[in-house]
């Protein structure tokens, strides 16, 4: 199965303002299950309108959209029926684009540079990296955890009550396994180091599996290629950092991510590259390793404004 087309995505609009008008017939709704039936992709694409529509009817509603989203209350003339069907489609892909879920439960951060090691009552346990933030949703019969950003790794044993990990961009189903979450601006990333999980994308096709020693990225519509985990397990658990022919910048730049303040990269050091393993725990020691290795001198212009420039 494919991710959504705009074709799909605009059949199933089309049908759900037809099958709302006031004049609709047997003959239509007949038709409306000939084509749902003919494709899963075209049941799948409805399923998902149905329930973006769902959400969408709870809140408030200008005159257009309150006669499009409450069907049987007013009719739809055939005139007004087409003008619906032509903007559904772009109505549609913005409420998916811009739609983001709530998240519920108690919460948990992480200052930068700070690690936490979190246990919940059933035994599941989890560790945040620096500058995360999580929410937690427990209930008798499973738990939510919700990450907004950051990183966290995860432990659960098989016979625990049903967790979900979920972020921005859709759910991450563990299946009695350990695995890492982070989040990044456009994707999340999930490494798994023991077991299996099952990533399920907000709007995207299919649940593909990732067994231990795999990981792969995901946005709302699909999940990239898996690939074989850097390392055996997460390296930033022991306040490590992996460099493999890495470019300076973007080393740089995750490095950031443990030292408050500001850390710039001259561009002209942009061929550079880096390998190797080294310490978040101390930046400024790390920042001088590197200068050891690499033709860079590390300028502080105050203690949380640091620049890398080339050494001339």
């Amino acid at each position: 199965m494919e991710p959504l087309s705009r074709d799909i995505i605009e059949e199933a609009s089309i049908w759900m303002a037809r099958l709302w008008a006031d004049d609709v017939t047997q003959q239509d709704h007949d038709a409306f299950l000939n084509w749902k039936n003919a494709h899963p992709n075209n049941a799948y694409a409805w399923d998902k309108l149905e329930k973006l529509q769902s959400k969408f009817s709870h809140v408030p509603q200008s005159s257009l959209s309150r006669r499009v989203l409450s069907p049987n209350k007013q009719g739809l003339s055939r005139r007004e029926l087409l003008s619906i069907s032509a903007v559904s489609f772009s109505a549609l892909a913005l409420g998916m684009s811009t739609y983001k879920p709530t998240p519920n439960g108690i919460e948990y951060l992480t200052a930068t540079g700070e690690m936490k090691n979190i246990i919940l009552p059933d035994g599941t346990k989890f560790t945040m990296n620096t500058d995360s933030k999580i929410f937690v949703d427990v209930n008798t019969h499973h738990k939510t955890l919700f990450l907004t950003h950051g990183e966290v790794m995860i432990s659960k044993e098989e016979h625990n009550s049903p967790l979900l990990v979920s972020t921005s961009k859709g759910n991450v189903l563990p299946i009695g396994t350990r695995f890492s979450v982070r989040e990044h601006s456009e994707t999340t990333q999930v490494s798994v180091y023991e077991g299996e999980v099952e990533l399920q994308p907000m709007l995207g096709m299919g649940t593909p599996h990732l067994l231990a020693g795999e990981q792969a990225h995901f946005n709302r519509r699909a999940v990239s290629d898996i690939e074989n985990n850097l390392s055996l397990d997460a390296l930033w658990l022991e306040q490590k950092i992996m460099a493999q022919a890495t470019p300076l910048i973007d080393f740089v730049n995750e490095l950031a991510r443990y030292r408050r303040g500001i850390l710039n990269v001259d561009s002209s050091l942009a061929d550079l590259k880096l390998t190797g393993i080294f310490t978040t725990s101390n930046i400024d020691r790390t920042l001088y390793n590197i200068s050891q290795i690499l033709p860079i001198e590390i300028h502080y212009r105050t203690p949380l404004w640091v620049t890398i420039k080339p050494k001339y």
